[in-house]
């Protein structure tokens, strides 16, 4: 599955300073609505999504990573990917803080490809040696190019 072709250039950022959970959710979400395909959703709207999902279960998956993810009424899927310069206590599966984190919205729609995305990036980020690629690597071009290979 090529990752990359969800993931645009402008909802990559790198070494950003959060200091907590929401934080970083907040600054996921500025980048998610930078895609065309989310339409109309307000940024108030998309919070109290990805909050009300937070609330079923952390999404923070684990070995320094965190997947937020939600469906919503929108055109298709997009991502945004935030690699944080501080690690953020995100309520993870292995309690251990994330550094590393990826937002997914997807229609209703495309569930079965939404399905294949997650569990193609959990995949990836369980491998020590990805994720210290991802956390070297200086470039949102290279961050992107980097989640092409798989």
């Amino acid at each position: 599955m090529d990752i990359a072709k969800y993931l645009r250039l402008e909802s990559i950022a790198l070494d950003i300073k959060c200091k907590n959970k929401k934080g970083i959710i907040e600054k996921l979400a500025d980048l998610i609505l930078k895609d065309d395909k989310v339409g109309n959703i307000s940024k108030s709207e998309l919070l109290h999504d990805i909050l009300k999902r937070e609330e079923l279960g952390s999404t923070g998956i684990g070995e320094g990573v965190a997947l937020p993810h939600i469906h919503a009424e929108i055109s298709d899927i997009t991502m945004a990917f935030i690699r944080s310069k501080n690690k953020i206590d995100f309520d993870a599966l292995d309690n251990q803080p994330c550094q590393i984190f990826f937002m997914i919205v997807a229609p209703v729609s495309k569930n079965s490809e939404y399905l294949k995305l997650l569990a193609t990036i959990s995949r990836i980020m369980k491998k020590s040696a990805n994720r210290k690629t991802i956390l070297n690597l200086k470039t949102p071009e290279q961050v992107r190019d980097f989640l092409g290979e798989f």
